[in-house]
């Protein structure tokens, strides 16, 4: 079992600092702490991403599950390892810094084809959610938040990253609850109209924005008393916005199969 410190050995050989680690995992810094310390244990996916950014060779633990596999080939455990070996190896697929352009790629292929349907409110659609999703990943992506100055602590700095993506968030339900009003404006359009698939859209921001202020809670709360039991919604934040996404993708979607119906 690998530890907190096999964990900072690891990165500390391979010459990545804390703050690389942090941006390599698409988290921030205190949770690298975290784990290297031992108060928060690091899940499979970013565990993978850790050992392939300090160069460390995964096809042992492969190897070793394709040898119980061999080993009990004549009953129903190696069906077991073999679903096993294949969750190993696909699992880090789930890491933000591959989803994230999946879910962006998404989108704009909505857009496209809301283009070569002409369909207005699928294009305007589409477009929000592209821009701002486009907007916070540059954010987190290029390291703007790692400007402010390490010295405003902690609690200041994890703080801010939760509350931007919390402000873009409410800023979206108020998007999409308006939706059609900001549409008319931009296009002047007689053919945007609201379609049966708007009173979603600005829900999946409003359950996005629980998610942002219960982590933001928690975060301030786990600074206070260094308690695990401030952290379920952290140690399980990306799961829950992939939710969203995948909501989202499925709506839009959605409305272009209802289209063709229609």
């Amino acid at each position: 079992m690998v530890n907190g410190q096999d964990l900072k050995a690891m990165r500390l050989q391979a010459g990545i600092s804390q703050g690389e680690m942090a941006s390599k995992l698409g988290c921030d810094r205190k949770t690298v702490i975290n784990y290297e310390v031992g108060a928060t244990d690091i899940r499979v996916t970013r565990m993978f991403i850790w050992l392939k950014c300090c160069k460390v060779d995964v096809g042992a633990l492969v190897s070793q599950v394709k040898q119980i596999r061999e080993h009990d080939k004549n009953n129903a455990k190696a069906k077991l390892q073999d679903v096993i070996s294949i969750l190993l190896i696909t699992i880090q697929l789930w890491a933000p810094v591959v989803v994230t352009p999946i879910y962006l790629t998404a989108l704009a292929i909505a857009m496209i084809v809301g283009m070569y349907k002409n369909n207005i409110n699928i294009i305007h659609i589409s477009l929000f959610l592209l821009l701002l999703n486009i907007i916070e990943y540059i954010i987190f992506s290029t390291g703007l938040i790692e400007l402010i100055k390490p010295e405003t602590g902690q609690l200041i700095r994890g703080s801010i990253m939760f509350g931007v993506q919390l402000l873009i968030s409410l800023l979206a339900v108020l998007l999409f609850v308006f939706r059609v009003q900001f549409s008319r404006v931009i296009s002047k359009s007689n053919t945007v109209s609201l379609t049966l698939f708007d009173g979603f859209f600005h829900w999946i921001f409003i359950y996005t924005s629980f998610i942002y202020f219960i982590a933001l809670l928690e975060h301030i709360a786990w600074f206070y008393f260094q308690s695990s039991y401030f952290t379920l919604v952290y140690d399980n934040f990306e799961g829950l916005i992939y939710i969203a996404w995948i909501v989202s993708c499925i709506l839009l979607f959605n409305m272009m199969h209802f289209k063709q119906k229609q």
